[in-house]
């Protein structure tokens, strides 16, 4: 993918008018910061550089920001919420709260982790004492003027053993949970025992699983993983009860041996393991797991992950920690096809109801070499449903809606998906930009509407009283939420950007009963509609 040098956050409204089946929508955008302005509360500097965005329920964003026209180095910030109402959390050189009063926000050398419906923002910042850089750091959650830290790592005091001495990675839900990856200091501490991952309340974290450690699930004697083996965990997920789900690694018994790979899910204490390297498949009699991969966790504590079987097999599994089943495998012919099988999987996401999103390729053979196509077919697509009503998104080469006649999809990237079942995902087009290169945009699937493009490059669209044209996308960028919201990073072509933000459609059935009674059947325009590619306008309001 392509990453802009500067770039634009766009929350995307998407209000449905049409009543035709499939719904067509009208894409509304509207801004929540622009390369320029005034950046809120950093005393006139304004905004030179933004960052990914995060966007909650509630059409929030939370994203870091480089300052531009200000006394301060290296000027970054963490902002949030919404159009009009953005508001600075954190800045370098500002007081850090939690820590000793000498402290302040060294560097923000990372991007927001986590944004809860409620606002709360989940950010880790360096650490500079007195004016001088230390290697102290913090992990915050800030909502509004307040905040709180999570943990840190400041002043090492004399028989401190062991003490958080490096963040890997951290994640939040809306109840408030936190889980981290992170490394420890002291003399207690070596390459077997120096990494673990730990969850609870922000200022009550308890220890879930440390390297060196019996690991949950695994023959008496195996550890997770130490250093010579590997790296041991990954950056764990988590349900909003709590449930934390994470992949690593476990020590091989066999001398010399790579270290074999494994997932767990379950509450502090009470792990389950859900799939090991070599140990044996289930559902399928006579396999053995090969690679596993990390699993994702949906608010409810659903969870899917993929793991390999042989060099060229895989399958996702998903359910429960308690109770998992094979929801796809390679070798499995897709819904809608004959004579054809799937070939690669990839990992998937999944929503609350267990819905799964994931890219697959294809071939006649099915479990071939994962490069999918041959004999004509198009090679890679994307699927969502569950393992009994699986449903074709998008395919490469296929027909891409929306676009210019003709046009089809030349790469797809991995999607996302809601508790609305929506499912949105970043493509590169067969027809080319102004640039000459292929055109990045970005799709929608509704399950009751279907597959709509809600944004593309070369695209004229209104925002903050101004014509503009959409030069590019970062299509690595995108979000979206349970509301049927997207935030994306976008350039424009006179060189600003900023952050826009946008809704999905509402099923037209329920749309179509609430024009009848308010007598608004027919669309009326406030604003300059631009009819910019076949069955797409853009709308200003």
């Amino acid at each position: 993918m392509r990453y802009p040098s500067t770039v634009l956050v766009i929350v995307i409204t998407v209000a449905c008018l049409a009543l035709s089946d499939p719904a067509r929508s009208q894409v509304r955008y509207s801004v929540a910061a622009l390369t320029g302005q005034p950046a809120p509360g950093a005393g006139g500097a304004t905004y030179a550089n933004l960052r990914s965005p995060l966007l909650n329920d509630a059409g929030q964003v939370a994203f870091r920001a480089e300052l531009a026209n200000s006394d301060r180095p290296f000027d970054w910030g963490i902002f949030s919420g919404s159009p009009g109402a953005m508001q600075l959390l954190a800045r370098n050189g500002d007081a850090a709260p939690g820590v000793p009063t000498d402290f302040t926000y060294g560097t923000l050398p990372r991007d927001p982790y986590a944004l809860t419906g409620s606002g709360a923002v989940l950010f880790a910042a360096s650490l500079s004492q007195s004016g001088t850089y230390t290697e102290g750091w913090g992990l915050w959650v800030a909502s509004g003027n307040q905040a709180q830290v999570v943990c840190s790592q400041t002043v090492i005091a004399p028989g401190m053993d062991p003490y958080f001495d490096n963040l890997s990675g951290a994640t939040m839900r809306d109840s408030g949970v936190v889980a981290i990856t992170a490394e420890l200091g002291g003399p207690s501490v070596n390459h077997t025992n120096y990494m673990g991952i730990w969850a609870g309340p922000a200022g009550n974290l308890q220890p879930v699983a440390r390297m060196g450690e019996q690991a949950v699930g695994a023959p008496i004697g195996i550890t997770y993983a130490d250093y010579e083996s590997g790296v041991a965990f990954g950056i764990p997920a988590l349900s909003d009860a709590g449930l934390v789900a994470f992949g690593g690694r476990t020590a091989n018994p066999q001398p010399g041996q790579f270290p074999q790979s494994a997932a767990w899910a379950g509450q502090p204490g009470a792990l389950h393991l859900l799939a090991r390297e070599g140990d044996p498949a289930p559902q399928l009699p006579g396999e053995t797991f090969g690679g596993v991969g990390s699993p994702a966790v949906a608010r409810s504590g659903q969870l899917a992950f993929v793991a390999s079987l042989s060099a060229t097999q895989k399958v996702i599994y998903a359910g429960t920690a308690e109770d998992l089943h094979v929801a796809v495998r390679t070798g499995q012919t897709p819904p809608g096809f004959a004579d054809v099988a799937f070939d690669f999987l990839s990992p998937p996401v999944l929503n609350s109801a267990g819905h799964l999103a994931f890219t697959a390729s294809i071939s006649a053979s099915g479990g071939g070499d994962g490069e999918g196509g041959g004999a004509g077919l198009p090679e890679w697509g994307i699927w969502t449903g569950t393992d009994h009503a699986l449903r074709l998104v998008a395919l490469k080469n296929g027909p891409a809606p929306d676009a210019t006649p003709g046009s089809t999809f030349w790469s797809l990237d991995d999607p996302l998906i809601n508790d609305l079942g929506q499912v949105a995902f970043g493509v590169y087009l067969s027809d080319l930009n102004a640039a000459g290169q292929h055109a990045a945009a970005i799709y929608l699937f509704d399950p009751s509407g279907g597959l709509q493009m809600i944004l593309r490059e070369d695209q004229l669209i209104e925002s903050s009283g101004q014509w503009r044209t959409i030069r590019d996308i970062d299509t690595g960028s995108l979000a979206l939420n349970n509301s049927g919201q997207l935030a994306l990073l976008a350039t424009f072509d006179d060189g600003s950007s900023g952050v826009l933000i946008a809704a999905i459609p509402e099923p037209a059935a329920s749309l179509l009963l609430g024009l009848l009674a308010s007598g608004l059947l027919a669309p009326r325009f406030r604003g300059k509609p631009v009819k910019t590619w076949p069955n797409h306008d853009v709308v200003s309001f």
